[in-house]
């Protein structure tokens, strides 16, 4: 049975460090994250979200794909409400059969966000004022309506 592992947590909260750390000491595991996917079809001139429809097609695409392939998949995006990780896991349960679910919930200090997007250039600067939004709207997963089979919490 493999294994659908969603980050959740807003800009600068550690999500991509920590699920590339732990992609790096699973076998068998495969990173995907939309950003990169995003960064991979945008132009030098292209707005962040001008091709959000096929970042998104491409982002649930690869982890279908993958976790059909008998790989676990660690999904690296905000994922900060249920409504985000709804949408994720309606995606995969129409196309996966077999598998389980653990969100790591990642929720430092706002200020630590900040810092370690202030080290950020480019597209991957996020303006203070999204990540305090994003990070205002964060829902814990125990609060949703669904029973994942593990909930990791991080203060990173």
């Amino acid at each position: 049975m493999s294994n659908l592992i969603i980050m959740s947590g807003a800009p600068g909260s550690g999500k991509s460090t920590y699920a590339k750390l732990l992609a790096q000491h699973n076998t068998n595991t495969i990173y995907i994250s939309r950003d990169t996917i995003r960064f991979s079809l945008l132009g030098p001139n292209d707005h962040y979200f001008s091709k959000e429809t096929e970042v998104l097609e491409t982002f649930y695409n690869n982890i279908i794909s993958s976790l059909n392939r008998g790989y676990n998949v660690i999904a690296d995006a905000s994922h900060l409400n249920w409504k985000s990780r709804r949408t994720l896991l309606e995606k995969v349960a129409k196309e996966v059969t077999n598998f389980q679910v653990e969100v790591i919930y990642l929720r430092p200090p706002l200020e630590v966000c900040f810092e370690r997007n202030d080290t950020r250039t480019g597209r991957e600067n996020v303006p203070h004022d999204v990540i305090t939004k994003m990070y205002n709207s964060q829902s814990d997963p125990a609060n949703d309506p669904y029973h994942y089979d593990k909930i990791t919490y991080e203060r990173c």
